[in-house]
């Protein structure tokens, strides 16, 4: 928990409060389960043009030029399973995790196009993925893809790609629970903490 986190930042970096979502209501919005699938591409710059037909063979060429790298792009698939999970002290069901991370996300398009209409400066969205180590301001494609299948009817998946627009600074991690409760303790009682605060609802 807390390995992977988005924030909602004002131009002179404090939270943005997000009303929209109760999990990221302050402005971030922690994953409480890690993703089931990470991707990361580093796309080339390229840029190709078409040239007229060559005179003597008569074939088509083309001309490519490739200015280095472009910024990374992550993709991120997660469930957030069938049972609910508490947290902070509240119970959510799966489907209300789902739908909470949605509208955070669909807040921050919304409230940058208010903003611009009212010639406002921007908020903008940081990622922060604490296991792989990037940190980076970004621009999600959606408010995230939800999918469903035969085999898993009731259990959505979303799918978020988020492009990086310039690299940031580590923040701070998020508390986690589960390691301050296995601090003072351990043996069979830790063991128990641990499993009520992580059941395994990606493996139902």
């Amino acid at each position: 928990m807390g390995d992977i986190l988005l924030r909602l930042l004002e131009p002179d970096g404090r939270l943005h409060p997000c009303p929209a979502s109760r999990l990221g209501a302050k402005g971030m919005w922690v994953f409480p389960i890690g993703v089931q699938s990470f991707t990361e591409e580093v796309p080339g710059r390229v840029q190709s043009l078409e040239v007229p037909p060559h005179p003597q063979t008569g074939k088509y060429g083309v001309i490519v030029d490739t200015a280095g790298l472009s910024t990374p792009r992550f993709r991120l698939e997660v469930t957030f399973g069938n049972r609910g999970r508490t947290i902070n002290g509240v119970s959510y069901s799966a489907q209300e995790i789902h739908d909470d991370l949605r509208a955070f996300l669909t807040y921050y398009f919304d409230e940058r196009s208010r903003r611009t209409r009212n010639r406002q400066p921007l908020i903008e969205m940081a990622y922060s993925d604490f296991y792989q180590n990037r940190h980076w301001i970004v621009v999600p494609d959606s408010a995230a893809t939800k999918r469903m299948t035969a085999q898993e009817p009731t259990r959505p998946r979303l799918s978020l790609l988020l492009t990086g627009v310039r690299p940031i600074n580590r923040p701070a991690r998020p508390a986690n629970p589960v390691a301050e409760r296995l601090k003072p303790q351990g043996g069979a009682s830790a063991a128990l903490e641990l499993a009520n605060l992580c059941p395994l609802d990606g493996r139902a």
